[in-house]
């Protein structure tokens, strides 16, 4: 194939996306899920009509949930807490006075510096 096509009509026959690189299909009627400028960075529309079925959900579900506009994702363990230093897992304890205060102010900084 020359061109990237895609058609998931087949898909339970509830979804439809026609792109042959340079056209989109219109759909009007039916099953479909309508994607418009979603890569411009402004947010775009998703347009729903007629879905029904678990796996036709499911994908309505993760395209609504995709986030195309690029940015950091941060994860991070908590500062050392007391209940650490006392060798115990769980609970819902402070932070300890050094290690895990002087933890949580370098993170401050590294999130202020770097993020905002």
């Amino acid at each position: 194939m020359g061109s990237a096509m895609y058609d998931l009509t087949t898909l339970s026959s509830s979804l439809m996306l026609i792109n042959d690189g340079k056209v989109y299909e219109p759909v009007d009627e039916g099953s479909y899920i309508k994607m418009i400028d979603m890569a411009s960075g402004h947010g775009g529309q998703i347009q729903v009509n007629n879905i029904s079925g678990y796996l036709p959900r499911r994908i309505v579900f993760f395209l609504v949930n995709t986030h195309l506009t690029p940015r950091p994702i941060l994860l991070t363990r908590h500062g050392e807490s007391r209940d650490n230093v006392r060798g115990r897992i769980g609970g819902d304890s402070v932070l300890s006075s050094d290690t895990g205060e002087i933890y949580m102010k370098k993170l401050a900084n590294f999130v202020v510096k770097r993020l905002i």
